[in-house]
């Protein structure tokens, strides 16, 4: 790399697609392998939140914690954007009126839950990691969140309407 005139940044940024010059096979190749090796989300995590050095008084380096956690939010965002535009059909009134009680109630929540889960899978991972602790994951082992029993939804909205 110093033969190049290259230090570490420059090399990433190249090889990133940030130069049209780094687009041989070779690199091409290399690339990809990096990409889609599976030491790549432990390097990822490591940039983010880089390892104490064992025994030393100092405190954890702060590595690339900033810059990925803005990449992180600014992905999700895209992300939930996007899936929340998947769900529009499953939560819009094709009548133009408000949903009767009986419509509300003949819903399914199972098939519910099938539709979120398939067609928004990282907005329904965030709501469930933040409705069921860890606690809650290692003693409950064999409660299944997802389950709900229509009456449950039932009390719960018509109390609120009330």
């Amino acid at each position: 790399m110093d033969a190049q005139g290259l230090n570490l940044t420059i090399f990433l940024d190249a090889l990133s697609w940030g130069d049209l010059d780094c687009n041989s096979p070779k690199i091409r190749y290399a690339r990809t392998g990096l990409l889609l090796s599976e030491e790549l989300p432990s390097i990822l995590q490591r940039w983010w939140k880089p390892p104490r050095v064992p025994g030393s008084p100092h405190a954890r380096f702060q590595g690339a914690t900033a810059a990925l956690d803005n990449f992180a939010t600014n992905c999700f965002s895209a992300i939930a954007e996007k899936e929340l535009e998947n769900l529009t059909p499953l939560f819009f009134s094709h009548t133009g009126r408000d949903v009767t009680e009986d419509e509300l109630t003949s819903i399914k929540i199972s098939d519910a839950v099938k539709s979120v889960q398939r067609l928004a899978p990282s907005l329904w991972k965030l709501f469930h990691g933040m409705a069921v602790t860890q606690w809650q994951k290692e003693k409950n082992t064999r409660k299944n969140p997802n389950k709900v029993s229509p009456e449950n939804i039932f009390t719960i909205v018509h109390s609120h309407s009330c």
